[in-house]
């Protein structure tokens, strides 16, 4: 074990060996290996998305950190042909396969020129990045690798590494010999969803010099992407500390943000709030509605919970003529009757008026009008408590 970590020191006059130089690329690269692992969480940086194009399987350009915080960099798109699929894994069934990339390197001699009294050995190594694929049965436990000691640099002890970064999958077909029919980045196996693991920041705090801090869910002017906005100097009228919307394109929350909180602890949202009923709850909705309305449910009640019995209803409505539409027709001293008004299992309603010319005894007894009307309606929803009944 070791019990310090050691960087190289330099005096003028003193001789310096290739081992003296080594230390100093290595020291540099241990501590951004460390940092990599201990400060972030590892996975994909940035690009290497996956594609079917044709008979190859294309992944794009990018960069990914792996579990010992070694950086796997593809500076190009790497296109695999099926052949190479075949030759790892020889006969493959149809199924999702995971597809992995694995930090790799190899000596070569670069351009240095070597005089008599050098060694002759390689000057330079490539450092690179291997795509490894993997069968169906592997998804569960890619993600299980061993613990990297917390001294030690990047793991670089073998050409190719054993610590898998997952990419995503590609469906194999067995159609036409085998091919590759389409890929994607994430599959569900027994009901559980597997998708690649994207690089991320392990911190207890993290503040914004400017004095606002954004998260975005997507890279810079994604519209429609969600983000959340602290703002501790707010410019506009109602003093807005937090604000959560979608991206207008151009990197800003969208004119209506759908969520803000100003310094008086006043929140505001677009929409309406729901929560799951606890028991021996009662919610109550009310209101105004017209024939052949639905009624709404009360706020965090569903109505699966009516139906199953764990959400008791009750529903009162009352007609009101007052508000009611006249039949357009030429009579004066019009009084209506509620010929109906009620509400069905589906909570729609049915509300009725039959309108009668109060000045006309023959209109009263034989020409009776119907329309649609207008009732008032409250809804309550009591949950039960438990062991007990609404």
């Amino acid at each position: 074990m070791a019990s310090v970590i050691e960087r190289p020191q330099f005096t003028d006059g003193q001789i310096l060996g290739a081992d003296d130089l080594e230390q100093s690329l290595d020291y540099n690269r241990d501590q951004q290996a460390r940092h990599a692992r201990t400060a972030h969480t590892w996975g994909i940086v940035d690009g290497l998305t996956v594609a079917v194009n044709g008979d190859n399987l294309e992944i794009d350009p990018g960069m990914a950190v792996d579990s010992s915080g070694r950086a796997i960099v593809l500076p190009e798109t790497v296109s695999v042909v099926k052949g190479e699929f075949t030759e790892q894994l020889g006969i493959a069934a149809g199924g999702d396969y995971p597809i992995f990339v694995l930090a790799s390197h190899e000596e070569s001699a670069g351009s240095q020129s070597v005089g008599r009294c050098g060694s002759g050995a390689a000057a330079r190594i490539q450092e690179g990045g291997r795509i490894q694929f993997g069968r169906p049965s592997e998804i569960i436990d890619w993600e299980r690798q061993d613990d990297w000691p917390i001294w030690n640099g990047p793991d670089d002890e073998r050409p190719v590494s054993d610590r898998h970064v997952l990419l995503g999958f590609v469906v194999w077909t067995e159609a036409d010999g085998g091919k590759f029919d389409k890929a994607s980045q994430t599959t569900e196996v027994d009901g559980a969803t597997f998708r690649p693991r994207f690089a991320g920041i392990k911190a207890d705090e993290i503040t914004a010099v400017s004095g606002r801090l954004l998260a975005r869910s997507r890279p810079l002017g994604t519209a429609e992407a969600p983000i959340l906005q602290m703002d501790a100097d707010p410019q506009d009228d109602d003093k807005t500390l937090l604000s959560f919307g979608v991206d207008d394109g151009q990197g800003n929350i969208r004119r209506k943000p759908l969520l803000t909180l100003n310094a008086e602890g006043n929140l505001k949202i677009q929409g309406t709030i729901t929560s799951k009923s606890r028991t021996g709850e009662t919610r109550v909705q009310s209101g105004q509605a017209t024939d052949g309305m639905t009624l709404p449910l009360p706020p965090g009640i569903e109505m699966s919970a009516v139906e199953n019995g764990s959400v008791s209803l009750h529903v009162v409505v009352n007609p009101r003529p007052d508000l009611s539409p006249k039949p357009d027709i030429t009579k004066s001293n019009m009084f209506a009757v509620a010929e109906e008004c009620v509400v069905d299992d589906q909570l729609r309603v049915r509300c009725r008026f039959r309108w009668f010319d109060a000045t006309s005894v023959t209109t009263f007894a034989l020409l009776p009008e119907i329309g649609y009307g207008v009732c008032d309606y409250l809804v309550i929803a009591t949950v039960p408590p438990e062991g007990g009944e609404a």
